[in-house]
């Protein structure tokens, strides 16, 4: 039921884009137009002598009187019915289906429609309404429906009138840039990358932890803030609006924190990335760029690089293999996805995280002197914050080609370290001692290559 709400919200919001509205009307009145055109014809041929609705004594102000009688509901009941089933078999929400698969589905709502009023009318045989006349307007509906689109691809692909939907022209480079959790630990130092290198940077965050990752950049050139949820669909839209690109940092991040609430951590991870896709897809966004997780490898003795099978060991990790599947199915949209496994982020940034584990051992290193490891054998990749954000950079600035609907592993190939050897390094410049548990609470480890990202982005960790 969650589910299906969440559908229709998506939907409404994605309507209130002034080209699908504008479909969305021409096709209202399309469908009235030929139910207007059915009462005309059918009074017409009864009115010349035709017996086309089997009328015992006919004529043509019997016939009129009759439509009449249905047209307060029928002129408002097909239009309604028909534009919410296509809506439904998302023939309005831009994705970009082949000009064929448009035409099965407006048929098959057309047919729908069709076989439904034919079980009407068996179940009710004494139904006052005109029975073939009606019949007729459902059949010619999807008819001038589909002669409507195939008229305006032909004039489009013409140039006699411009496209209604939205064009990805991938030619012309990123210029504005959205970042869905753009103050947090990694979005907060993007923004900051983004800004130096001369782009529009548009910011949708809830603000959870405040807003002092970000204070220094309001009123900077090129800088915009928008707080508000991403579950938030007008917030969402309204952020996405004009945008070319957009990031989505936004996460509850780590297996504890997942933990905590199941319910929540789906909504926010799987079901608000959905609802991100679709936006993007419907306004015309050239490229999603998503934050995944190298978690996914979960437990593995071998050196996992992208091709290797995920088999993520917590909710994190599966909530995020559940994304990356659902934004790189391919909708023919146009919508150029690129999916970054990050490795274990460490470092400095405007907004600080201390559970991570570089980060969380340093703390422990300072306030106690002392490290407590659990188990100590497990493998991490490590990557430091403004690597993360050269990385996601860097997909910004490569050739379309070489990106869309494309997995990278993030880091670097001498940064896989075990637990304990991370441990050891953080306890010798901080000068502290490292104490180990022989029981690992954390059954993640993994070894990651990078090679992919090193060869295709030319990304390098510095």
């Amino acid at each position: 039921m969650r589910a299906l709400r969440k559908t229709l919200a998506v939907r409404a919001a994605i309507m209130r884009s002034p080209s699908v509205l504008l479909r969305v009307i021409v096709d209202f009145l399309l469908i009235e137009a030929t139910l207007v055109a059915v009462v005309a014809a059918e009074v017409v041929l009864v009115a010349a002598g035709s017996s086309i609705d089997a009328l015992v004594p006919g004529s043509a102000n019997r016939v009129l009187l009759r439509w009449i009688d249905v047209l307060g509901w029928w002129l408002l009941l097909v239009p309604t019915v028909t534009i919410g089933l296509l809506l439904w078999r998302d023939i309005y929400v831009g994705k970009r289906r082949y000009f064929g698969e448009k035409l099965l589905q407006i048929a098959l709502v057309g047919g729908g429609l069709v076989l439904a009023w034919s079980a009407i009318l068996l179940v009710f045989p004494g139904l006052p309404v005109p029975r073939y006349g009606s019949l007729i307007a459902l059949v010619a509906v999807p008819v001038v429906l589909v002669a409507a689109r195939a008229t305006l691809v032909i004039l489009t692909r013409g140039g006699v009138v411009p496209p209604l939907a939205p064009r990805r022209d991938h030619r012309t480079p990123i210029h504005s840039v959205l970042i869905i959790g753009g103050a947090g630990y990694i979005g907060s130092v993007l923004t900051r990358l983004l800004l130096a290198h001369g782009y529009k940077v548009r910011v949708l965050d809830s603000l959870m932890y405040g807003d002092e990752s970000l204070a220094a950049l309001r009123g900077s050139r090129n800088f915009e803030l928008l707080v508000g949820d991403m579950r938030d669909l007008s917030a969402l839209v309204a952020a996405a609006h004009g945008v070319d690109a957009i990031v989505h940092l936004a996460a509850i991040v780590g297996d504890p924190a997942c933990e905590l609430d199941h319910d929540l951590t789906l909504e926010i991870n799987l079901l608000a990335t959905r609802t991100a896709r679709e936006v993007a897809t419907a306004l015309g966004v050239k490229r999603l760029i998503f934050a995944s997780t190298c978690s996914v490898y979960g437990a593995t003795d071998t050196i996992a690089d992208e091709n290797s099978a995920p088999k993520p060991v917590s909710l994190y990790g599966r909530t995020k293999l559940l994304s990356e599947k659902l934004l790189l199915t391919d909708d023919h949209s146009g919508l150029a996805t690129t999916v970054l496994r990050f490795a274990t982020i460490y470092g400095w940034s405007p907004r600080p995280r201390f559970d991570l584990v570089v980060n969380l051992f340093t703390a422990q290193a300072f306030e106690d002197r002392r490290i407590t490891l659990h188990g100590g054998n497990q493998w991490r990749p490590l990557l430091h914050v403004r690597d993360a954000a050269r990385a996601i950079l860097s997909v910004l600035e490569q050739p379309v080609d070489l990106i869309d609907h494309q997995i990278f592993n993030i880091g670097g190939d001498e940064e896989n370290y075990a637990i304990a050897q991370i441990a050891g390094v953080v306890a010798r410049e901080v000068g502290a001692e490292a104490v180990t548990t022989p029981q690992a609470q954390d059954s993640r480890s993994y070894r990651v290559s990078f090679e992919k990202a090193r060869k295709v982005l030319g990304f390098e960790r510095t």
